[in-house]
């Protein structure tokens, strides 16, 4: 993670039980049924990354990550965050996992190590695409809810990360570049828009 301070914001709707027509929780609003998920710098002293929720008004903050290290929601699916982590292993080394809007039921979904990327899923949640870490694969995964890659995809860019589905699934879109990092110079001196 970078060593600043940088929060993304997911909305994610909250579990609500089912509700019988004239029962007063059918009239809830938007604002009693979504959370807003976000990431904060926690422990700069220690490189920790907090995963915390809000009520969309700001009000009920709470820390649902409560890991000294790095959890990072990339996602929200319903009432899931997803998110990366160095649990179970040592710092740095992230792999996907998933918990309710409580922070309970946390479950590591991947046993592939991931770059730190931003994902996206399909199917309701039963797949997704990651960036695997460039040590590991240096194209997409598609990886299924019990952690099985089901299929690859390469890019065609030396520099690709960040992969989301279409709405309806059958694409993928993605951040990528003509050189694997800004740091080394341009390979490609004779290019025409």
């Amino acid at each position: 993670m970078n060593n600043f301070v940088c929060i993304g914001l997911f909305l994610f709707v909250a579990c609500q039980p089912n509700v019988k027509k004239n029962d007063p929780i059918e009239k809830s609003t938007d604002s009693d049924r979504l959370k807003i998920a976000y990431n904060v710098f926690h422990n700069p002293y220690m490189d920790d990354y907090e995963i915390f929720v809000m009520n969309l008004g700001g009000s009920g903050k709470k820390n649902i990550g409560q890991w000294e290290g790095v959890d990072w929601a990339y996602y929200a699916y319903r009432n899931k965050i997803y998110f990366v982590s160095d649990r179970d292993t040592v710092h740095s080394r992230y792999f996907l996992y998933e918990m309710d809007a409580d922070g309970n039921n946390v479950r590591k979904i991947s046993v592939v190590r991931l770059a730190d990327s931003f994902m996206g899923t399909r199917k309701n949640g039963t797949e997704w695409i990651v960036k695997p870490h460039s040590l590991i694969d240096s194209v997409f995964y598609v990886v299924e809810a019990n952690g099985e890659v089901v299929q690859k995809f390469d890019a065609g860019k030396p520099y690709h990360a960040d992969p989301f589905f279409s709405p309806d699934g059958t694409e993928i879109v993605f951040r990528g570049a003509l050189k694997k990092s800004k740091r080394k110079p341009d390979l490609l001196t004779n290019c025409t828009s």
